[in-house]
């Protein structure tokens, strides 16, 4: 399969903001144990940074490391990982539909201005990916 499609800068610039935001997210919920707010023992369970630890970051790691094994794939010539796995991560906003009101306001805009940073990014990435895809399977060269 070719790779004329997708460009290195893209690519880059996904792994980027996929590190970006698991970094970010691990910051925040460091902050929130660091120095809890007052209150923060009557939160329910749902309402802390406890899904984000148990869920949200664990996937964010898959999905890392998926795309770090995609990337290899991308540069001995084949997109379909690369495809898939930008798929899954443009629908990474569906995905993190967990609690943010425990964080801090400026961090709950910065880690929803990362998330969405990650579905441009890859979004962008599975639209080449697919239309590639899309026309090799029907024998346009």
């Amino acid at each position: 399969m070719g790779n004329k499609t997708i460009d290195s800068v893209a690519m880059k610039s996904l792994e980027i903001a996929s590190s970006e935001l698991m970094a970010l997210i691990s910051n925040v919920i460091q902050e929130f144990y660091g120095n809890p707010p007052e209150g923060a023992e009557l939160l329910e369970p749902w309402r802390t940074p406890g899904p984000w630890v148990s869920r949200v970051l664990p996937n964010l790691e898959r999905y890392h490391a998926e795309l770090l094994i995609a990337l290899r794939a991308y540069h001995a010539g084949d997109i379909k990982p690369l495809t898939h796995v930008a798929a899954g991560y443009a629908g990474l906003s569906k995905d993190i539909e967990f609690d943010m009101s425990w964080m801090p306001d400026g961090r709950r805009l910065a880690v929803q201005g990362a998330i969405q940073r990650v579905v441009i990014e890859a979004d962008r990435i599975y639209r080449l990916g697919y239309e590639t895809l899309t026309s090799l399977e029907s024998g346009d060269r």
